[in-house]
């Protein structure tokens, strides 16, 4: 038996005891399951375990996630969104986004295999021009090679920015020695194994940040001093110090940068005097990302234990490992993060350090009921068909899940929504039970509702709030999937940002 094999068989026994415990952590799964204490919270909230000059950062971060950003504060010139919470915004600020928030990167293969990004930003296609009188801004003309992403959430990330490399690296199988089908290998970032990313393409939550920052909002930076890495509630310096990349094969840096900026100033030709993001509100914005909880586990039922059971039996625990030691202790991610071969049905034509165009970093399952779309470019609207889909090394799991029979499926759904989020799911961005608002506030009705009247605003508000998943009816081309996707600042009904600006056109005759 592989060192794979018995880690993800511990780790198993340790959470299905843990989840038969009556203790006092704040986890179903208990401490005496080996799970770190203070990790978990409601999603969008902090750490239990954070200090009170934590917390205070914590919400410094959070208000310059939320701020929109004009042109007179650096947004742009070209950019795709006006703040950073608008692709991290499902179910809560800190999570992922609806389908309107996908984005493209574009680059170009040459014949002979090699693969460059397009443009300044690191292949990412812009939307939009500060300039009301540019034109729209159009993809790279050589680029054959366009791939769509969906954002993926931020909880946790601060706990998997802590796990020893030597723990990812423990259930690496490059060459499938135990002949089990499953053969995952690290990607690297400067030398480093990377963990963060659709394909693992980044080790720095500072570089993850700043990169997106400058990429879609056009945001410059500089990289935080020694003294504020050292200050960060997991501190990155000897990462964030190194520029040399360092692995044997000699790739270029420049194949990282697409989800990471570099560990140097960056530089734009507006108005604004560079950096644009000041180093304190960079340092906030880290720590608020480095401190977010991960989602709270609900409590195990008879079924979702079933489900576990199901899970593991069904081989889907061999990349989504369901957790991996930190200092902290078990952290159940649910993944192994490492590269996969999900097959050619899902390649996206990218190649990010080591990781090949049909490579993606296994997904992270903890609160997964609550940030859909899922895979990497959203074309799955639920759970079951994101497994159906999975393909390559996943191909084998799949096939035991779609051989279930419908019981065994339905446990097995039931256990991937016990991982988190069950009180914060919806169908949209308004919480469950959120109350109707006063009369003439905004968001609010304009008079005082009688009878039925509360219901039919209820249900009303649910229908424009709501995302409308492709089998529904979105698309095939779409610029928002839902009624609120434009109308949400300052709350659902409002108006919205620069970022979800229509633009109209058409032709012009000669005759007027």
């Amino acid at each position: 038996m592989s060192q794979k094999s018995v880690y993800v068989g511990v780790a198993l026994a340790a959470l299905s005891l843990g989840a038969c415990d009556d203790g006092g952590d704040e986890s179903p799964v208990g401490p005496d399951a080996g799970i770190a204490e203070g990790i978990f919270a409601k999603p969008g909230e902090i750490r239990p375990s954070a200090t009170d000059e934590q917390r205070a950062i914590f919400a410094r971060g959070e208000a310059v996630a939320k701020k929109r950003f004009a042109p007179a504060d650096g947004l742009g010139p070209k950019f795709n969104v006006t703040f950073c919470a608008a692709c991290h915004e499902k179910p809560v600020f800190g999570g992922a986004a609806a389908r309107y928030r996908d984005f493209f990167i574009h680059g170009q293969r040459t014949g002979e295999g090699t693969f460059f990004l397009s443009g300044d930003r690191a292949g990412i296609l812009a939307a939009y021009d500060v300039d009301p009188d540019a034109p729209r801004p159009m993809p790279d003309p050589d680029a054959n090679v366009f791939a769509l992403r969906n954002p993926i959430p931020f909880f946790g990330v601060g706990l998997i920015a802590e796990l020893p490399e030597d723990v990812i690296l423990a259930n690496a199988d490059p060459d499938d020695a135990d002949g089990d089908g499953i053969s995952g290998r690290p990607n690297y970032d400067r030398g480093f194994v990377g963990r963060f990313g659709m394909k693992a393409q980044t080790v720095s939550i500072e570089g993850f940040i700043r990169g997106p920052l400058f990429n879609h909002v056009g945001l410059t930076s500089d990289p935080l001093t020694a003294e504020l890495q050292d200050m960060l509630p997991v501190p990155s310096a000897a990462v964030d110090r190194v520029d040399a990349l360092t692995v044997a094969d000699g790739i270029s840096q420049r194949g990282f940068h697409q989800a990471a900026a570099p560990a140097e100033p960056l530089t734009d030709d507006d108005d604004v005097a560079d950096p644009e993001l000041a180093p304190q509100d960079l340092f906030d914005l880290v720590s608020w990302s480095m401190l977010l909880a991960a989602p709270q586990p609900e409590p195990p039922t008879e079924q979702s234990e079933r489900g576990r059971g199901v899970f593991a039996d069904a081989g889907c625990a061999k990349c989504h490992v369901p957790s991996l030691v930190g200092p902290r202790g078990a952290i159940p991610l649910y993944s192994d993060l490492l590269l996969h071969d999900m097959g050619e049905a899902n390649a996206d034509g990218l190649t990010m350090g080591l990781a090949e165009p049909s490579e993606f970093r296994t997904a992270l399952l903890w609160g997964v009921d609550a940030v859909g779309p899922y895979l990497h470019d959203g074309r799955a609207d639920t759970l079951d068909e994101a497994i159906r889909l999975h393909g390559g090394e996943g191909a084998a799991a799949r096939d035991a899940y779609v051989a279930l029979a419908e019981d065994q499926r339905l446990d097995l759904l039931a256990f991937l929504d016990s991982l988190g989020t069950d009180d914060v799911v919806t169908e949209g961005l308004v919480p469950p039970e959120a109350p109707v608002l006063p009369v003439g506030a905004a968001g609010g009705p304009q008079f005082e509702l009688l009878g039925d009247e509360v219901d039919l605003f209820v249900a009303g508000r649910r229908i424009f709030d709501r995302d409308r998943p492709i089998h529904e009816g979105t698309g095939p081309r779409f610029n928002g999937d839902s009624c609120r996707a434009c109308h949400f600042d300052p709350v659902i009904g409002g108006a919205g940002p620069l970022d979800v600006n229509a633009m109209r056109n058409g032709t012009l005759g000669a005759d007027g």
